[in-house]
């Protein structure tokens, strides 16, 4: 069995303590560490937090919750083994291409040890926030994900859909594992 560890988010996950509890991870012999996603949080949220009986979020509106990407890409130069991985990273909310450049990246610089954990997202707020429709968010998931897909695998890439197109290009570096392991997490 392998098991994860969830890392701490808000105002006592400093930089420090981050560092220090991966290293402890890594030496306790945890498979994983995950950092979870939401780029803004409201006092007021329109939608009830899907994991809770209150609909309430564990974390408040004002919890430093770090980028998920960028803090692995910070924690994996603190370790050697251990994986990192996103749980869950809010694909259609995200530019494919920076997203696929940002997860290869972070899986070449820390040895082929990124797990890329997607979703949905449950946040209308969130959402609007980040100028994205709620309605179709799934399809344009799904087009997310082969624009990633081609970038990461293909050495000249393209894509057409109905929410992206990507005219014909190279992206490097590619990620060292192939494919790179791609996750999906939801509440439906």
């Amino acid at each position: 069995m392998k098991i994860g560890l969830n890392l701490p988010v808000g105002p006592a996950a400093t930089p420090d303590m981050l560092v220090e509890i991966a290293r402890r991870a890594e030496a306790l012999g945890f498979a994983a560490l995950y950092l979870g996603e939401h780029v803004v949080l409201f006092d007021q949220p329109a939608d009830a937090y899907p994991s809770s009986d209150d609909g309430k979020a564990f974390f408040p509106a004002d919890t430093a919750l770090p980028d998920p990407l960028v803090a692995h890409a910070f924690l994996a130069a603190a370790t050697k083994r251990i994986r990192r991985a996103t749980g869950v990273l809010l694909l259609p909310q995200r530019n494919p291409v920076y997203t696929a450049k940002h997860a290869a990246t972070l899986d070449w610089l820390s040895g082929g040890r990124l797990d890329l954990t997607i979703g949905i997202g449950w946040s209308r707020d969130e959402l609007d926030a980040c100028n994205v429709p709620w309605a179709e968010r799934g399809r344009r998931a799904e087009d997310y994900v082969a624009v990633m897909r081609t970038l990461w695998n293909d050495p000249v890439s393209a894509f057409s859909g109905r929410f992206y197109t990507l005219p014909a290009c190279r992206q490097y570096p590619k990620p060292l594992q192939k494919p790179l392991p791609l996750w999906f997490g939801g509440w439906t």
